[in-house]
């Protein structure tokens, strides 16, 4: 694996930008290493991983520590604050050209990052939107969901109308985007807020300038 992943920068590190993924943590011991373990499946390697451990009271920091064998994962342990103080705490530590929001207690599909990043370099877009499946623990199974007919190339314009219309949602998982779009814009989660991603989602499509709503269902 060492020589596998060596190799792959040898070739394509310089073509391949990183990036950063932040996962909340707070008592999600019964999920947390699927969660990791989906990012680890990752045919795109070149990323961080930014895991907030939020004060949790469970195992969930001691499972977190395990996966720091490997480089690209980072441990950072903080009193308990909430959701929006653990992800602003990611994009103060994010290193990446791109940032992605990962909730812990749920995985990704393995091609998620490399289709994304595919579509914003392609596209010349600031954000990538995609499309989810809802999982029902108890019988497994999935439901598709979510963007029904706005697929396609965006003006920031269009797409503020899609996600006030439902369209898309506000999802902090559901897109990938520049992490400049946080950083130079001081774009931050609002403390002690619910729903918090509705305070920022539509600030980060007012910044951009061309997005993208793929339909592939990736989370």
């Amino acid at each position: 694996i060492f020589f596998e992943k060596r190799l792959f920068n040898h070739i394509w590190g310089e073509k391949m930008d990183m990036v950063s993924i932040v996962v909340p943590i707070y008592n999600v011991e019964n999920y947390l290493t699927r969660c990791l373990d989906s990012i680890l499946a990752q045919d795109y390697i070149n990323y961080e991983v930014l895991m907030v451990n939020d004060g949790s009271t469970d195992n969930s920091g001691r499972l977190a520590q395990k996966y720091t064998s490997d480089s690209r994962f980072k441990l950072i342990n903080q009193k308990n604050a909430g959701l929006s103080v653990a992800r602003n705490t990611g994009i103060e530590h994010a290193n990446g050209k791109y940032i992605y929001f990962l909730d812990s207690d749920d995985w990704i599909s393995f091609n998620l990052l490399s289709e994304a990043i595919k579509n914003i370099k392609e596209k010349d877009v600031d954000m990538v939107f995609f499309d989810f499946f809802l999982a029902n623990d108890r019988n497994g199974d999935f439901e598709e969901r979510w963007f029904q007919g706005s697929q396609g190339l965006k003006t920031s314009r269009e797409t503020m109308k899609a996600l006030f219309s439902n369209q898309i949602g506000s999802f902090a998982w559901s897109f990938i985007c520049k992490s400049s779009l946080y950083k130079d814009k001081h774009i931050r989660f609002p403390v002690g807020r619910s729903y918090e991603d509705l305070g920022t989602t539509y600030k980060l499509i007012a910044s951009s300038d061309q997005i993208y709503i793929s339909d592939s269902f990736l989370y």
